[in-house]
């Protein structure tokens, strides 16, 4: 089996966000909070993500 490095997983769902807007029960555990000021890039990119699919579902309630 191969194995990707989270770096490059993270890349990844950030370029195609439909995954997930899709697969959203994945990163149900990813809180949105302040931008953190730390210098781990994978802690950023799960940042990003949380961000991203909290303005989306804040989006859908809103025309709901």
């Amino acid at each position: 089996m191969i194995f990707v490095q989270s770096d490059y997983f993270y890349d990844f769902l950030l370029k195609y966000p439909e995954i997930i807007l899709k697969h959203r029960q994945w990163f149900k555990d990813y809180k949105p909070t302040l931008m953190p000021i730390n210098t781990d890039k994978i802690y950023l990119k799960k940042w990003q993500l949380a961000t991203l699919l909290n303005a989306h579902i804040n989006l859908e309630q809103r025309f709901h």
